[in-house]
């Protein structure tokens, strides 16, 4: 797992992150308290590695509903 709680990684450091082909066998994910909006729900559902987590904690941020359902959405 992967923890990445409370480190301002914001919109551009999800963009950054889901970019990454490392982390094809992440299976927890905490993004909590990030700075996080929608627009970086829209960068983590480009991550090739999405499908294969457990958890996805993305508590704490800037995301609305619609953010949820981009999220939602995503493969």
């Amino acid at each position: 797992f992967i923890d990445l709680s409370n480190n301002k990684i914001s919109d551009k450091g999800i963009e950054n992150f889901s970019k990454c082909n490392f982390f094809i066998k992440l299976k927890n994910l905490y993004l909590d308290r990030n700075n996080i909006s929608d627009k970086g729900i829209e960068y983590l559902c480009k991550c090739t590695f999405l499908t294969n987590l457990s958890f996805l904690i993305l508590s704490n941020n800037n995301i609305s509903d619609e953010g949820v359902e981009i999220l939602s959405e995503c493969n």
